[in-house]
């Protein structure tokens, strides 16, 4: 082993099997190739993903995806805009199909243009469900495995570096966010660009190649998700201020890549200027944060007490974890006590080594930053936290605190990686007063492991919990295409159930945008030329309000809307509603078309 920048190792050669002795010849030991390994770890990454959420799927592919709710319905829509859109030469980061005819600003909203181009392919030939599904699958894995070359490239031990890159592909955060956010599941660029940090530290990358592949990082966790460009880019410049505290040998290299960092910055902004002039437009919104301030953070309790996602303690702590404020995707603090027993058995046993304080205190950092303006307890706030003066500066006001936890589960990743991969030694780490004397090893390789594996089953998922895995509900008027002869081209129509109460997105989609919608789920609230209309109520809760019938002509009229399509079976005050505007509904296809005089 040697030592690379800040006191990181990185592999030199194979060392001898334990137990092998030097007086007795012996067949040398030689590890895979990298490239074996390398494959070996991506494969088992992908089998885990497939194993524990693709079984129920794959059997029907095209009928059944990943997550549940409206919002894995809005990224199947975003999977077939981006190719629409540019196929057709229409300007992608505005869109009039949805809350037509006012449409909609697109730049602002989770829309996953890079996948959507990526997967445009197969999107074209099996259609937006099965995109969806393979991005689902891919994303833990994906992640998985650039963490693993991070922990490898910190470690040089493979087994070490394919649990950490487990922990941070499959963790809790992982699970939450794919019931329906693939565009916080496929996080592999976070690592990636942690490594192009080191290796041009340690000189293995030289600036130009190091500033040519940073831009393209940036580039791409850009068109994954503006959310994590922008958290990714906080963390980083907070760890580059660390790092040069606590590695003083170093700091002269750490303020050059700092600023070839900034360069690739710069550089990525030239093929992003379009996206990023449209996200500015749209940075006037009201962050979904702003309704109330501790919704989406991180429950303290949480950290050790799973959720109903976690397979083991669901029934145990489901008390407990009923009062977490936000919902389910958004509850993934959930570490375990074995590992946070890890953590704190590694900053203590080896405190003395910079690396290690650089770790646990960025590692601190973010657990604070993920809690949020107020430390919850049981869902209760009692102190103020740090976030509270940052929540309404520019950009930090639209960041979701407990997503933040994605950025300690890397650091935990990364410390266990280097807890399994560090022989037991002497702990006291450097001179002592005792000198002659040598500690005895305080955690042992095997209690170590047992450890860890231990923490690993903690966060296994709860496979039969029905977040995993949904039906595709499209009735046979959008699947059949029987909408091409009751609808003309282009026709503005409200389809109940509405916006995000059913997958009328996706609908729409599989309809090949054939018409267009007086309502959308492309964010939580309605645009401005919506939001206003009393009868909105009425649409999304089935709740009539007074005056009812002539508020809804006033907004039919408003908003041109031709015909009114009315899922089969869904209950509400419907006939009541919109049979004074059609008395004769059209039962076709398993919905009642009311046309609209």
């Amino acid at each position: 082993m040697k030592q690379g920048a800040g006191g990181l190792r990185e592999e030199e050669g194979a060392t001898a099997p334990a137990g092998s002795s030097p007086d007795r010849p012996s067949r040398p030991w030689r590890p895979a190739p990298a490239t074996v390994q390398t494959g070996a770890a991506l494969l088992f990454y992908a089998a885990s993903s497939i194993a524990q959420f693709g079984v129920p799927v794959l059997a029907g592919i095209s009928s059944r995806y990943v997550g549940w709710g409206a919002d894995p319905a809005t990224h199947m829509w975003f999977l077939a805009w981006w190719p629409h859109a540019i196929a057709h030469g229409l300007n992608p980061f505005t869109t009039h199909l949805v809350w037509a005819p006012s449409g909609y600003d697109l730049a602002g909203s989770t829309g996953i243009p890079g996948p959507s181009l990526l997967l445009a392919p197969i999107t074209a030939l099996a259609g937006p469900v099965v995109s969806y599904n393979v991005l689902a699958l891919a994303a833990p894995a994906l992640s998985a495995w650039s963490a693993y070359f991070l922990c490898r490239r910190i470690t040089g031990r493979f087994a070490a570096s394919v649990v950490g890159g487990y922990l941070f592909g499959f963790s809790t955060y992982e699970l939450g966010q794919l019931t329906g956010h693939p565009n916080l599941v496929l996080v592999p660029l976070v690592p990636l660009a942690v490594l192009l940090v080191l290796r041009r530290l340690s000189g293995q990358l030289g600036a130009k190649a190091f500033v040519s592949f940073m831009a393209l990082v940036l580039v791409g966790q850009f068109l994954i998700s503006t959310e994590v460009f922008f958290t990714m880019t906080m963390f980083g410049g907070i760890g580059l201020i660390l790092a040069a505290a606590f590695f003083g040998d170093h700091r002269g290299a750490l303020v050059r890549a700092a600023g070839l960092i900034a360069l690739a910055y710069l550089i990525a902004a030239v093929p992003l200027a379009p996206y990023l002039y449209h996200v500015a437009r749209s940075a006037s919104r009201s962050p979904i944060y702003s309704f109330y301030p501790s919704l989406y953070s991180t429950d303290a309790l949480n950290f050790v007490v799973p959720t109903p996602l976690t397979l083991v303690g669901r029934h145990r702590f489901a008390e407990v974890a009923r009062k977490f404020s936000g919902n389910i995707s958004e509850q993934s603090g959930y570490v375990s006590v074995p590992l946070a027993a890890s953590v704190l058995v590694f900053a203590v046993t080896r405190w003395r080594k910079a690396a290690t304080r650089f770790l646990v205190i960025m590692l601190a950092v973010v657990l604070a930053a993920s809690v949020g303006p107020t430390l919850r307890v049981k869902g209760s706030d009692t102190v103020a936290f740090p976030w509270r003066a940052l929540i309404h500066l520019p950009l930090v006001k639209y960041v979701l605190p407990s997503r933040l936890m994605m950025y300690a589960f890397l650091l935990v990743a990364v410390i266990v990686a280097l807890w399994l991969a560090d022989p037991a030694k002497d702990q006291s780490e450097g001179p002592s007063r005792d000198a002659g004397k040598r500690l005895p090893a305080l955690d042992p390789a095997w209690a170590r492991w047992a450890v860890i594996l231990v923490g690993v089953a903690l966060l296994l998922p709860n496979l039969s919990y029905p977040a995993w895995r949904s039906s595709v509900n499209t009735p046979a008027f959008f699947a059949d295409g029987l909408f091409r002869t009751r609808l003309p081209f282009g026709a503005n129509v409200i389809i109940i159930p509405y916006a995000d109460r059913g997958n009328a997105m996706l609908w729409q989609a599989q309809a090949g945008f054939a018409f267009r919608m007086a309502e959308g789920y492309v964010s939580v609230v309605p645009p401005p030329e919506f939001s206003g209309w009393p009868i909105l109520k009425t649409l999304y809760s089935g709740e009539l309000i007074p005056e009812a019938d002539r508020e809804l002509r006033a907004f039919l009229r408003d908003k041109g809307v031709v015909a009114i399509i009315v899922v089969k079976g869904r209950t509400g005050p419907w006939p009541q509603l919109f049979g004074p505007l059609d008395p004769s509904p059209e039962d076709v296809g398993g919905v009642l078309l009311y046309r609209v005089p």
